[in-house]
């Protein structure tokens, strides 16, 4: 049936586990032999025996689910919160709470969650992936760096490819057509050849969408949040001899999307934490006696005289306004991605049954993006020097535009023993190489538009070398005993085009303990341990002197688990509990360079994530399936220091110059060199407004991680009703839920809880299926995710620096602070056609 396969994970206390335990009677539980096999741990398991959480889903469940993208996988996988949120690039999928502002946009800073394609790693962006060409998706929560290695701190997806038929030529094609301009066409076809020792299948597609009609541009009421995908998929399976086989794997893509849909909720919506960082202080006519002032580059007044800050509560009230884009900033809004990835693995078995297994992998892309990075109706192409004159700029001001050109490729060799020994092991190597050239693009060297760009403004490199192992040992016939570590050197450097060039080298040990006991009748229980270690990177010279590297994050993480299966086979349910320790978590502090505002990833403080998962599926007749997923996580900082939370509490003053007496811990900033900023402060230098709190806090403890989600949960069934010997009848409905997320450490702004419904209904006669489906049908429009940013038309930093004491005041010449939304996609309905042969 159609959910009996997928694994599922629950999550809960250790006393809730011992309450589960006790309830299982002898004859409620039981392990059963058609278990969808899983390679959580590098080694075929049953999803019952895998002393570790993992989710999995098999090719009935992608069908059923209609699972099209990891957006799709995250909606029914407890604890992994993932939303399209910065269109088809950028992804930050968040496992357990463990999120990263920076993950994607800056060089080096990553997410913490791995994906990989067969087991081989995957450094890009995956929303294009073809699903339909797959045979399982695992999702792996937890730290798994001993055993997967880079970037698998919070966990690993891995998308497992559907090999090809070895039993003569087969088949499928599908279409597709929904609302908003979506129409798809998939086919593969599949033989064997060499007396069925080799299989070879060959698939493409074509995807279209023309962007949701609600993504009506404000400016000029062009239709944004387009997308188009063609990609061929090329897959070889074969025995070269009896103990030799080899599965390769070939890709192409191609993404050509339109504008995104991003728009900025201005200064003027602020409501909280008054203070001089705010739309009342960035007069665009300050000490301008033209008209208009600056030429025409501002409005004639300010558009908001409120002092307020910040902007505190649900971005939900701002999701019915139009998206807004200065289409002309610059020569290219969007998304295009030229692609080609590659896997090879092959596995030589030994009369001993010893294996030795190599894998290989590499990616090669370039990738252009381009935005208006105000976000909002309205683009200047000078830039104000003075109330007298301005520069002329080739592009908008703000426009962001660029194109990355990268090449990497990783190698691993791995030895283990045999699967039915007592005491089994495994070691091996890795490598993984990284380069990457970003070029402007602007109408000074790209006025077609046609992936002409200038010279490289900088070069990009990271380098990872490891060595690993893994040894079981089986105490008893029911407790193993699970030891893994890796030891791994990672090197990032930078190299920009001003002459700035330099790299960082971090070392780690990383060690893993699982300890499992199987109670046959009971189910399995297991608890581990594991050392989480995230990249640390290099900001460059944005970041100096202070800021110019940071550290790895590193967390120690603790896991409990359960896990059973119905003895007559028809359900299962997983639970697990976890508490992570995290220290030196990486998130963002702005740097001014010049005239240029720019974030950079730092070490900011500690934190604690516990939480419970819970997934699991019954079978309540031969015609009806039912599933339910739940997590809870607790992820809040237990120290650490922002400089903007100083600059809201104070009431607009800066962070600096400072003395770090602790503030972490403190909570407070101590500066007894300069009493007017710090430790015996009672009033500013300069206050004309009385604007001072006297908050001189900086802290952020007992503030939210954000982009993390409180609570998550689905509910999904499927019907199904034989009509006759050939013709099924099927219904499918889910729902799923994810409360509201902080889009900062401030936790004073969030994204409102999102409920999506889902559902499809239609018939099967043997090998053809026809569906009406429906996606989101009520239409949830919360905004993805928000980021704090500025609002550039309000004018420039209007305090004079002449002014005593003036340089204490957050003047930030890009303006008072903002929030910039991506949009929802919309409901939709739609029609499928397939048929296998």
């Amino acid at each position: 049936m159609t959910y009996l396969t997928r694994k599922s994970v629950i999550g809960l206390s250790a006393s809730t586990l011992a309450i589960a335990a006790m309830i299982a009677t002898p004859s409620a539980f039981a392990q059963t032999a058609d278990e969808i096999v899983v390679t959580a741990r590098r080694q075929a398991e049953t999803l019952i025996e895998v002393p570790v959480a993992v989710s999995a889903f098999d090719e009935n469940a992608i069908e059923e689910l209609g699972l099209r993208s990891v957006d799709d996988v995250a909606r029914f996988t407890a604890g992994l919160s993932f939303s399209q949120a910065y269109g088809r690039t950028t992804e930050r999928p968040v496992i357990r709470g463990a999120a990263n502002i920076l993950a994607g946009v800056q060089f080096g800073v990553e997410s913490g969650t791995a994906y990989y394609i067969d087991g081989v790693y995957y450094s890009g962006d995956l929303q294009a992936l073809d699903t339909r060409g797959l045979e399982r998706v695992e999702v792996t929560k937890g730290a798994q760096s001993a055993l997967y290695g880079r970037n698998s701190y919070a966990g690993a997806i891995n998308f497992v490819t559907k090999r090809p038929s070895k039993e003569g030529f087969g088949g499928s094609f599908e279409t597709l057509a929904a609302e908003d301009g979506e129409y798809e066409v998939y086919g593969r076809v599949s033989n064997s050849f060499a007396d069925e020792r080799i299989g070879l299948a060959l698939s493409g597609r074509y995807y279209t969408y023309d962007g949701d009609s609600a993504f009506i541009n404000e400016e000029d009421g062009s239709q944004l949040g387009s997308e188009e995908t063609i990609s061929f998929n090329a897959v070889l399976d074969a025995d070269l001899t009896d103990k030799l086989t080899v599965l390769a794997r070939l890709g192409v893509v191609e993404d050509n999307d339109g504008p995104r849909p991003f728009r900025i909720n201005g200064a003027e919506a602020n409501n909280c934490f008054p203070g001089y960082r705010s739309g009342a202080y960035y007069d665009p006519n300050y000490l301008s006696f033209l008209n208009p002032p600056f030429g025409g580059i501002f409005p004639a007044s300010p558009t908001t005289d409120n002092n307020f800050q910040y902007y505190c509560g649900s971005l939900q009230e701002f999701e019915d306004l139009a998206p807004a884009q200065s289409l002309d900033s610059g020569p290219f809004q969007g998304v295009d991605r030229e692609m080609t990835f590659g896997t090879l693995k092959a596995d030589y078995s030994f009369d001993s049954g010893y294996q030795l297994s190599a894998q290989f992998g590499l990616r090669d892309q370039e990738l252009q993006t381009g935005s208006d990075s105000t976000h909002q109706s309205g683009t200047t192409f000078f830039f104000p020097i003075s109330p007298f004159f301005s520069i002329p700029q080739a592009d908008g001001l703000f426009y962001n535009g660029s194109k990355n050109d990268s090449f990497d490729y990783s190698g691993e060799l791995r030895f283990s023993s045999p699967v039915d020994k007592r005491i089994r092991f495994s070691f091996g190597a890795f490598a993984y190489d990284f380069n990457e050239e970003q070029r402007s693009v602007s109408f000074s060297n790209d006025p077609d538009n046609d992936f002409i760009s200038g010279p490289p403004t900088d070069t990009r490199f990271v380098k990872n070398q490891a060595v690993f192992g893994t040894l079981d040992f089986d105490v008893t016939d029911q407790v193993e005993l699970s030891l893994e570590a890796r030891y791994q050197s990672e090197e990032k450097g930078l190299q920009e085009d001003t002459g700035y060039q330099n790299s960082v080298t971090f070392k780690d040990f990383i060690p893993k303990a699982i300890l499992s006991y199987d109670s046959n009748s009971f189910g399995n229980f297991y608890a581990s341990y594991a050392r989480g270690v995230k990249p640390g990177g290099i900001n460059g010279p944005i970041g100096q002197p202070s800021f110019e590297f940071y550290e790895p994050e590193e967390s120690d993480n603790f896991e409990i688990g359960y896990k059973a299966r119905t003895a007559n086979g028809k359900g299962q349910v997983t639970l697990s509990a976890f508490f992570n320790d995290i220290s030196k978590y990486q998130l963002t502090t702005p740097v001014q360079v010049g005239t240029a505002l720019n974030s950079v990833a730092t070490n900011q403080g500690d934190a604690e994530i516990k939480g419970i998962e819970f997934e699991g599926n019954y079978n309540l007749t031969d015609y009806l399936t039912i599933g339910a997923t739940y997590a809870y996580t607790d992820a809040e900082f237990t120290s650490g220091c922002d400089d903007f939370q100083f600059t809201l509490n104070s009431g607009g003053y800066l962070l600096q110059p400072f003395d770090l007496d602790d503030p972490s811990t403190q909570g407070f900033i101590r500066n007894p060199a300069d009493l007017s900023v710090g430790a015996g402060l009672s009033a500013p230098i300069y206050d004309p407004d009385g604007l001072f709190t006297g908050n001189l806090s900086c802290s952020i403890a007992g503030k939210k991680i954000p982009m993390t989600s409180e609570h998550q949960a689905a509910i999904f069934g499927d019907v199904r009703v034989p009509l006759n010997e050939k013709l099924d009848l099927f219904v499918n409905a889910n729902y799923t839920y994810e409360s509201s997320k902080f889009i900062q450490v401030h936790n004073s702004q969030e994204t409102g809880g999102t409920s999506i419904f889902g559902g499809k209904v239609g018939v099967s006669y043997n090998n053809v299926r026809f569906e009406i489906f429906g996606r989101n049908l009520f239409n949830e429009k919360t905004p993805p995710i928000g980021t704090r940013w500025f609002d550039l038309l309000e004018g420039f930093n209007t305090i004079s620096a002449s002014i005593p004491g003036a340089g204490q005041i957050d003047r930030n010449p890009t303006g008072p602070r903002a929030t910039f939304l991506s949009y929802r996609r919309g409901r939709q309905v739609g029609a499928r056609f397939a048929v296998d042969f």
